[in-house]
């Protein structure tokens, strides 16, 4: 069949409407313990009519089904109540998480689910840390509708699970080598299965097992990590299924990967770097049918590190074994940057009006950073906007911690509306502020500016011609000509009205599939974007890659590898039908189990 023929009819329709509001309040009741609330409430209106492809057999007959909702509705609240409470061994700092999650959804049986959860973190030496954890949660399944000769399922009652995970990190050789241990199990009820297309719930499902992780820098050039999961999931307390291995999990699976970057000479900022990734065979159903193969996956990369203004400002600010703060999450680059210099990063966690600024003064106290890295507006990749307000907050902060910022902003052609800016407050006094046009006018345009204090300015001068001796005089001319016959203001307001449309466009395709955005931002190329419950963004971000398409998973921006359902959308290329196509197959399939 041709790829462009669509199965659907003209008189197919989809209309949806949300609201959500969410509050958070943060209160620190004394000097070792915080309390923080977070709180939310959503209603979703939907109206639709559909008619749908369902199967295509041997002889090209096509089965289709419709999907009719008049005025669908649900209601979610949600309420969270987590207390931190830090204290102190000597020098050491340990820190203890409880709390609660209230929710309800409307369309659910199940009311006011009570969720607890707990962690400990405890520093045995300032190398070597243990921690444990304890956490509930809890997921509504879907009905699934009739889809041809496949009869409807449902509805099933809501998914629930409890985990427990204990483990260690610890820091060998000055550094060199870091090493984590873990052991978890995890327990589910009422998981979704699908065989033969009908739909079921098993009566639980069982998830235990270990993870070693070993990362080491060889030699100041090489680094090797390696990683090796051991995870048996298995059905329980069911009377057909018990004992049967759950789908699509394998039972061992383990990776090495190796990088050797060239750090001096005209190659400087090369690197190349390969690995295998290695698994057993998995089930392709809870009925243990079948078992495909073990498999091992061999990827490689080749990378090249140009001389940048923010590496440009590393070197100039720099030592090694500095610390330095950044957002959680935050530039994945900015992540590599920095561990280039052999520096220690610490994220400071963002929420949509800047970074939260209890954590940013608990970094501070604890960790002495010599900057901080981060981008004002348009932050990449939450698109969020810094308040006024916290601006404010952070310079004092900063002033009283004797802090330099570094303020990457090289998205702030793209506003609209302009935010407010820490070097504007701080009248470049502790500020360095970093521009370019490479993502205004052509990636191809690798020319930017910095702006800071005239001293800091001389010897940054110096420190660029003793790195690479000149600039790019064709990158500037070719600028300064735009710049000038005043044709660059005319081509950003096109950009800024195009990207507007690109930005309502896909926030509303990615709803309507079940991907919720974090905030709509107010300007820029990017959506930060939540996966429904229990979808793993990396994943289905491997998924994607066999099928030709590239996702940003939220874990690489953040250095406390959160953020593991979130994904990262550049809305400048989010037109692709395909893209969508995957994403509401993968979102449907995850719902059915």
């Amino acid at each position: 069949m041709p790829a462009k023929r669509s199965f659907s009819e003209d008189f197919s329709r989809y209309h949806s409407v949300s609201h959500f509001v969410r509050g958070n309040l943060d209160y620190e009741a004394t000097d070792w313990l915080t309390l923080r609330t977070r709180a939310a409430y959503m209603n979703y209106l939907t109206s639709d009519v559909q008619v749908n492809a369902s199967r295509l057999n041997a002889q090209g007959d096509l089965t289709r089904f419709v999907l009719a909702n008049h005025h669908g509705r649900q209601e979610n609240t949600y309420l969270r109540e987590t207390g931190v409470a830090t204290f102190a061994t000597g020098a050491l700092k340990h820190e203890l998480l409880f709390g609660a999650a209230q929710g309800e959804v409307s369309d659910d049986s199940s009311k006011g689910v009570f969720l607890p959860s707990a962690s400990l973190l405890y520093r045995l030496t300032d190398r070597v840390s243990v921690y444990g954890s304890y956490s509930t949660s809890y997921h509504p399944n879907a009905s699934v509708p009739a889809a041809g000769p496949v009869p409807a399922s449902g509805p099933f009652a809501p998914e629930k699970g409890e985990g427990w995970e204990a483990g260690a990190k610890a820091e060998f050789l000055g550094g060199k080598l870091l090493t984590t241990a873990a052991l978890f199990w995890i327990d589910k009820t009422n998981v979704l299965t699908t065989s033969d297309d009908v739909t079921s719930t098993v009566g639980s499902v069982r998830a235990q097992g270990g993870e070693l992780t070993v990362s080491g820098q060889v030699t100041p050039a090489f680094n090797l990590t390696a990683s090796y999961t051991y995870l048996d999931a298995k059905v329980r307390d069911d009377p057909t299924l018990g004992g049967n291995r759950f789908v699509n999990v394998p039972t061992d699976k383990g990776s090495i990967f190796g990088t050797y970057e060239i750090r001096s000479g005209a190659l400087k900022g090369l690197a190349a770097g390969s690995g295998i990734t290695a698994s057993s065979r998995i089930a392709i159903d809870t009925a243990n049918s079948a078992f495909p193969p073990s498999y091992a996956t061999v990827d490689a990369v080749l990378r090249y590190r140009a001389r940048l203004a923010n590496g440009m400002v590393c070197r100039f600010l720099l030592e090694p074994g500095d610390t330095v703060l950044v957002d959680d999450p935050c530039y994945f680059n900015f992540l590599a940057l920095l561990r280039t210099h052999r520096v220690k990063v610490v994220g400071v966690p963002m929420t949509p009006m800047g970074p939260d600024v209890a954590a940013f003064a608990a970094a501070l106290a604890e960790h002495r950073p010599r900057f901080y890295l981060t981008n004002s507006a348009v932050h990449n990749p939450t698109g969020a906007t810094l308040a006024a307000a916290t601006a404010h907050k952070l310079l004092k902060l900063a002033e009283a911690h004797d802090l330099v910022v570094v303020e990457d902003d090289i998205f702030a052609d793209f506003e609209h509306i302009v935010a407010p800016r820490l070097a504007a407050f701080d009248g470049l006094d502790r500020v360095i502020r970093i521009g370019s046009f490479s993502k205004s006018l052509s990636a191809a345009v690798r020319c930017g500016h910095i702006v800071a204090r005239p001293d800091w300015i001389e010897a940054l001068a110096d420190l660029r011609i003793a790195t690479s001796m000149s600039g790019n005089p064709l990158s500037a001319d070719l600028l300064h000509g735009v710049l000038i016959v005043g044709s660059y203001r005319r081509h950003v307001e096109t950009v800024r009205a195009r990207l507007a449309r690109a930005m309502a466009r896909t926030a509303k395709r990615l709803r309507a599939v079940g991907i919720e955005p974090w905030i709509e931002p107010d300007a820029g190329i990017f959506l930060w974007a939540r996966l429904p419950d229990g979808m793993d963004a990396v994943a289905l971000a491997r998924a994607a890659l066999a099928e030709g398409i590239v996702l940003a998973p939220g874990n690489v921006f953040s250095t406390s590898g959160a953020w593991s359902d979130y994904l990262r959308f550049n809305v400048s290329m989010c037109d692709e039908e395909a893209l969508f196509a995957f994403l509401a197959k993968a979102c449907r399939a995850a719902a059915q189990g």
